[in-house]
């Protein structure tokens, strides 16, 4: 039986193991302890922030399939907020979200989207890729602090970001790899909780301003406990800026950007965190090949091949799936 290596358990690795794992040994290797990606939740009792992807649409049949699904598990469901913008630090217009496109949560947390999806794979946490390499035909991974190399896989996806993909492969390969059509960004995710939450007009904001770019008031989703938790990101240009500064200077920064803007300041939360994602979107570009080197038997997906989106990182891992068994790159045989 064919054996294929996936890097990465975010949404495009799980979406392609789960359309491959009939049809070949599918082994996923993924760097942190938890699945989904973006598509995560930090819990610091009594409080939960969904500090990846706020929200998601659904805009081709085979997503929305796909999430209907996932409604009828109790794993997804519509979040009906109250939507704002926010421009000179006041808000500029406002409206309810309704069902013409609806937007997407997980419940009871964004993170129960990657458990829904991981079950039944084989799946290896907390393994990061530092080298692949072929020998004798078949890819060989090594990977950070594990003392053993994986090998005598067939295949191997990268599902992973493109700089980190280009950065793991050796010269003869990473020449292979694609560069997204604009460079991917940072974003930072701020994390509040109040034991008495702010009264807000909104529950999720759009904000012009040069630090803030989106609030949202997590614990309005549908599924949530009562307890007060907020999530505000960054703009990703000022991200990138200060990609690397100390967080307690970026979490500082963030606070006094939203005091700003949040009515009844000044905020005095009982619970803040900081999260920085290095790579966080990508330009906004569909491709329409698929990224497989037959050659070499490798390939690669995420959402960069589309857009930073949620859906876009489905389309990419649905789409490689449907090439690989196309070509008949997977084999039942011994």
């Amino acid at each position: 039986m064919t054996r294929i290596a996936i890097i990465g358990a975010g949404l495009a690795g799980l979406t392609l193991a789960r359309e491959l794992s009939d049809q070949a040994e599918v082994v996923l290797f993924e760097k942190s302890r938890g699945m989904g990606g973006r598509l995560a939740t930090r819990r610091a009792d009594p409080f939960s922030f969904d500090h990846g992807a706020p929200y998601f649409r659904a805009r081709t049949a085979r997503f929305q399939a796909q999430l209907e699904r996932m409604r009828q598990a109790g794993v997804v469901d519509i979040w009906h907020a109250r939507f704002a913008e926010i421009r000179d630090g006041q808000i500029a217009a406002s409206r309810p979200w309704d069902g013409a496109l609806p937007h997407y949560v997980g419940t009871p947390s964004m993170n129960a989207i990657g458990k829904y999806l991981a079950k039944g794979l084989t799946i290896h946490a907390e393994h990061e890729l530092v080298s692949a390499r072929r020998y004798g035909g078949q890819w060989v991974l090594d990977f950070e602090g594990i003392g053993t190399s994986a090998s005598g896989f067939d295949l191997l996806i990268l599902a992973i970001p493109a700089p980190q993909a280009q950065a793991i492969l050796p010269d003869e390969f990473a020449k292979l790899m694609p560069r997204p059509p604009r460079p991917m960004t940072g974003c930072f995710a701020l994390m509040l909780g109040f034991d008495a939450l702010p009264a807000l007009p909104f529950d999720v904001a759009l904000i012009d301003d040069p630090i803030l770019s989106w609030l949202s008031v997590d614990s309005s989703k549908p599924g949530r406990s009562g307890n007060g938790a907020m999530v505000a990101l960054s703009q990703n240009h000022w991200a990138d800026e200060h990609i690397d500064d100390d967080l307690d200077k970026i979490k500082s920064q963030m606070v006094d950007a939203l005091t700003a803007i949040v009515p009844g300041r000044p905020l005095s939360p009982d619970y803040l965190a900081i999260h920085r994602w290095r790579y966080a979107n990508a330009g906004a570009e569909r491709r329409t090949e698929v990224l497989f080197d037959p050659e070499h038997q490798i390939g690669f997906c995420g959402d960069w091949c589309e857009a930073g989106r949620v859906e876009a990182a489905f389309n990419a891992g649905s789409q490689l799936a449907d090439y690989i068994l196309a070509q008949k790159l997977v084999s039942h045989g011994n």
